[in-house]
């Protein structure tokens, strides 16, 4: 299960009202699960993050 930081979680929902008020509640809707689509695929998937890789 995917454990965000406090600051995360709450710029998340920073950026779904501020998606609510440009872009509407349906469209911030899918914005919000497919950021949250992308977190959980990364979560299971760490290998995934190229940002562990940068330094190589």
């Amino acid at each position: 299960m995917l454990k965000l930081s406090e600051a995360a979680a709450r710029d998340i929902e920073i950026l779904f009202e501020r998606s609510i008020n440009d872009f509407g509640i349906g469209q911030a809707e899918v914005y919000y699960s497919s950021l949250k689509n992308c977190l959980e695929l990364l979560d299971n998937n760490p290998q995934m993050d190229i940002t562990k890789h940068l330094d190589e």
